[in-house]
């Protein structure tokens, strides 16, 4: 009887602790996966807020709603976030920078909307001004107006490239202005708003690129939760396993003690598949791109330990922006789907050994065991003129792309692949391999860039002025005008090199 109260007893305590682990092992599966999608949907968010902050900074009109109810969601999602996961002092402080991160970004936010109505307000007025003063004074002062075109041109500098080494250049033009000193009442009162505006755009300008800079590269939020989720993917495994050895455990304590033993081997088996499904939608969310279910970077760098010898095409769609403008982003994911489902196709029509990527954006990889760098070229090559005489259907509207391919076969594949590329776009190829030449060509060119900047802010700009002479009369008929450029060491620069 002892024996038998002894194992009722531990039957119970079995049982009980079965419906307890079984308990803790949902609760765990749905915080696991409910603590996955916030942070998908947090970085999503934070995607598209950067999105959309780019949009009102290009576009002259816009509407802050979108971003605020944007903003809203994501706060409300991180403080879900740290609700459910904030307990664990693991974790506390990753979740405690990310919600200061958060709050000042949102107040980046705030304050860039304020700069940015008075930048475009600037931008609007400064134009219209200048227009305005050539078509109402017909006897226009051409020292004036040749100053009012190189107002429009610095306005339109600055705010294209987001360079704000000409504000300098901007604030002497505008010490000019103030200069003038016009008898007509409407002259005075048009030169007048004009300086206020360029006081407005210098004094408010640096601050807006910096707010801006801040929201796009510099805030720390994505990093945060890929810390974050770095932490609790560790974890989450380390609790798989217990879950795993518990439940293993336990259904060998039940063969042949009870007849209920079939439901819980059956049940622990329906965990098992739930844990491995698990642990593959998350290996999955790690190495395969969302949108076209290709291979990501990720993978790509994965693979590419576990191979000796390679080749890498770069492929970049050309002119990929202009078809998000006409058509639409959803338009533009459609059509990278379709050239990602081409370039598989392709890949697995030629046999090749490899695989096929997706880098992000309009980049795709296409790594082929194959060191050979004319065989490889050559495909590249076929792989232009195909894709190029291709017709894509998207959404009923029938359109082809052009394709710019850089290849490598020398590691870091990636790298010099992307060097090949920008050589391609600058010489305006269609496919070039990797050559060491062109990195310092690229380094050539930024040390140019850097010296012509210098060279418009210091005023090493230099005109030479050449006659033009009639052969015959020996008559000057006029004089051409040559520029060049005067580098630091005081050495001329010719047109041959930075045109």
């Amino acid at each position: 009887m002892k024996k038998l109260y002894l194992v009722v007893g531990f039957m119970v305590f079995v049982v009980f602790a079965f419906f307890g682990i079984d308990k803790f092992t949902r609760e765990f599966f749905n915080n696991t996966s409910r603590t996955l999608k916030l942070i998908s949907d947090i970085e999503n968010y934070e995607y598209h807020v950067n999105n959309e902050i780019l949009r009102s900074a290009s576009f002259l009109y816009y509407s802050y709603d979108n971003i605020y109810r944007i903003l809203d969601k994501e706060e409300k999602l991180i403080e879900e976030l740290i609700q459910l996961a904030g307990k664990d002092p693991g974790y506390s402080e990753t979740l405690y920078l990310l919600k200061e991160s958060f709050l000042r970004k949102k107040k980046a936010v705030e304050d860039f909307e304020t700069l940015n109505s008075v930048i475009k307000n600037s931008l609007i007025y400064i134009p219209a001004l200048s227009l305005r003063y050539a078509e109402e004074f017909r006897d226009y002062d051409e020292e004036y107006m040749l100053l009012l075109h190189s107002v429009e041109s610095y306005v339109l500098m600055i705010n294209r490239s987001f360079d704000d080494s000409f504000i300098e250049e901007l604030s002497l033009v505008r010490k000019r202005l103030e200069d003038f000193k016009f008898k007509d009442g409407r002259k005075r009162e048009l030169n007048r708003v004009l300086i206020q505006h360029l006081g407005v755009f210098t004094e408010h300008y640096p601050e807006y690129q910096d707010t801006f800079l801040f929201i796009i590269e510099e805030n720390d939020i994505l990093d945060l939760l890929n810390k974050f989720e770095s932490q609790f993917l560790t974890k989450a495994e380390s609790n798989r396993d217990l879950i795993s050895y518990a439940h293993t455990g336990f259904s060998i304590l039940f063969v042949g003690s009870f007849i209920y033993i079939a439901y819980l081997i059956i049940s622990i088996q329906r965990h098992r598949l739930v844990l491995a499904d698990l642990n593959k939608k998350l290996e999955d969310s790690l190495v395969i791109d969302e949108l076209t279910r290709l291979p990501n970077r990720r993978a790509f760098q994965r693979d590419l330990a576990n191979i000796e010898s390679a080749c890498l095409m770069l492929v970049n769609i050309d002119g990929f922006k202009r078809v998000n403008d006409l058509y639409g982003s959803l338009f533009g994911d459609k059509l990278l789907v379709e050239v990602g489902k081409f370039l598989s196709l392709w890949f697995e029509k030629h046999g090749l050994e490899g695989k096929v990527y997706h880098f992000g954006a309009d980049d795709f990889g296409v790594l082929i065991k194959d060191s050979n760098e004319k065989h490889v070229f050559s495909l590249a090559e076929e792989l232009v003129e195909e894709i190029e005489s291709y017709v894509f259907v998207i959404e009923g509207v029938n359109i082809s792309v052009n394709v710019s391919v850089g290849i490598a076969c020398e590691k870091p594949l990636l790298e010099k692949a992307d060097i090949a590329m920008k050589h391609v776009k600058n010489e305006r190829e269609k496919v070039a391999t990797f050559k060491e030449e062109m990195r310092e060509n690229t380094e050539k060119n930024l040390r140019l860039i850097n010296t012509l900047k210098n060279a418009l802010s210091e005023d090493r700009v230099v005109l030479h002025y050449q006659k033009v002479a009639d052969t015959f009369t020996g008559e000057v008929l006029y004089y051409e005008c040559l520029v060049r450029i005067r580098d630091e060491k005081g050495r001329l620069i010719y047109p041959a090199q930075f045109l």
